[in-house]
């Protein structure tokens, strides 16, 4: 049974993990996340043998007709899509007249807040290295939906929805999850008017104004501003919006510039190349913003004084 109670407007997961339980065989459910969308839950799968993540949204995400449209959206937006560092989903339905869920590809391995959060009571940044590893298969997932006809944005990237699972010989790599609110080139948005969507801490200064009709809509730009922010705490731990002030990070937009002391020790030489790095793909001019987000860890990637 699941750890812990949902957030307050989903009630009791009881019924609804009886209806999942009933409908499709899973059993052995277990609590491994939530968010202002609904919580995830571990279950078993006896019929293919396998662990399985199921998403219930909260009737706050999915309860009315604007939210049930974003869920329809979401499972045919993720039916489409195959790639490696994507978690694939295998099936959705609804419990009762207004909880929905989905059942997805269980991947068993933390999130990359977690890893951050760990290396923040170490003192210990990820070095360049390691954050290229981890972070150049979700760099290519990301690459994918922007290069699909119509492109697909995911508009949430951060550390909570990269989940880092065992490779090989001790190598982490990343994979890209929670499309709860991702939007096609062709789709109107479906958030209420007014709502900036995302997580502040990685949002494109572009967004903050934005109009739900007519101003700046999520695109591959604010993509990628996301992604590089990610990358830029994995190197110093610490998050581009912590570099300045609350009205600069609104209104004002600048790019932070780091010292060799900010990285990793062995890291230390290379600060020209990440400043480098970091200052054209997180630039406030979307137009000026790298273009993909396998050139963001290319350029981070650069050994020392290539291209000086």
């Amino acid at each position: 049974m699941v750890n812990a109670g949902p957030p307050d407007d989903l009630g009791d997961l009881t019924p609804v993990l009886d209806e999942v339980a009933r409908s499709r065989g899973l059993t052995r459910f277990e609590e491994i996340g939530r968010g202002g969308m609904g919580v995830v839950v571990k279950a078993w799968d006896d019929i293919t043998a396998r662990w399985v993540a199921v998403k219930i949204f909260s009737r706050h995400g999915v309860g009315r007709d604007m939210g049930l449209q974003r869920f329809r959206k979401e499972i045919r937006l993720l039916a489409s899509i195959h790639h490696p560092a994507i978690i694939s989903v295998y099936y959705a339905g609804k419990a009762g007249d207004d909880v929905a869920y989905f059942v997805m590809e269980y991947v068993d391995g933390p999130n990359l807040a977690t890893l951050i959060s760990r290396r923040q009571e170490e003192g210990r940044p990820f070095t360049v290295d390691e954050t290229v590893t981890l972070l150049r298969p979700v760099a290519a997932a990301l690459d994918h939906l922007h290069s699909l006809t119509p492109p697909v944005f995911h508009r949430d990237i951060k550390p909570a929805n990269i989940i880092v699972r065992p490779v090989r010989d001790g190598v982490d790599a990343g994979v890209l999850t929670d499309f709860g609110i991702s939007l096609s080139a062709e789709d109107t948005r479906v958030t209420s008017e007014g709502m900036v969507v995302g997580t502040d801490h990685y949002l494109a200064p572009e967004l903050f104004s934005s109009d739900p009709d007519t101003g700046t809509r999520p695109d591959r730009a604010s993509d990628i501003y996301a992604f590089a922010a990610v990358v830029a705490e994995m190197l110093t731990l610490r998050t581009v919006k912590s570099t300045m002030s609350e009205p600069a990070w609104r209104f004002a937009r600048g790019v932070p510039t780091y010292r060799a002391g900010d990285l990793a020790p062995e890291d230390a030489g290379r600060v020209a190349v990440v400043n480098r790095a970091v200052a054209d793909a997180l630039h406030p001019d979307p137009s000026r913003r790298t273009r993909s987000a396998s050139a963001v860890i290319d350029a981070v990637d650069e050994r020392p004084g290539v291209g000086e």
